[in-house]
């Protein structure tokens, strides 16, 4: 029995800690590795790294699921896309952003259309639901302006910080399927890139 109990208090004094962000953080305490911002006035932020969503798909030719996690980053050559999701009970929301690294990372980007074609420009959107269906509408629903600043790009720890600022303007402003969207104060700190 004292082994037992031993095993036990042992295996969750050894359980990895992970961060989760259940609901909207105070810009006084914001959490490195989060993306931030203020969406039409009210604030929001991404769900932690580790906080995986599932979207599932069906029409009448495939069916299947998408997993996307709170905030993801990465590296593609010149490419750096960052993706972050919230999701509070059944609202959820979607922040991504493609950006064509300058050979200098830090400074001033603009944003662009899609698709994204020059370095020192980003294709950012946001949208109130997640996953591929987001993004199609983005693309071809919405005119977009707006800007990024890389404040640090550090190779070495594969972390990256910066802020912008983002507004969407729909093509079509009768269509309820596709809001006006106006990202401010926007702020990411430490965000990963690494694998």
């Amino acid at each position: 029995m004292a082994a037992l109990m031993f095993g036990l208090l042992f295996s969750q004094a050894c359980k990895k800690k992970t961060t989760t962000v259940d609901s909207v953080v105070s810009p006084d305490k914001q959490i490195k590795g989060l993306v931030y911002g203020s969406v039409n006035g009210k604030a929001w932020n991404s769900d932690a790294p580790t906080k995986k969503h599932v979207v599932h798909y069906q029409d009448s030719f495939f069916s299947f699921d998408e997993n996307i996690y709170g905030t993801v980053c990465s590296l593609f050559g010149d490419t750096l896309t960052l993706n972050a999701v919230r999701v509070i009970g059944t609202d959820s929301s979607q922040l991504h952003m493609d950006i064509a690294l300058k050979s200098v990372r830090e400074g001033n980007y603009t944003m662009q259309s899609y698709p994204l074609k020059n370095a020192g420009k980003v294709y950012a959107w946001y949208y109130n639901k997640m996953g591929l269906k987001a993004s199609r509408i983005c693309k071809t629903e919405y005119d977009f302006s707006g800007t990024l600043n890389i404040s640090n790009f550090t190779d070495s720890t594969a972390l990256v910080s910066g802020t912008y600022s983002l507004k969407m303007t729909p093509k079509n402003t009768s269509n309820p399927k596709t809001p006006a969207f106006n990202i401010t104060n926007g702020k990411f700190t430490d965000v990963s890139f690494g694998l």
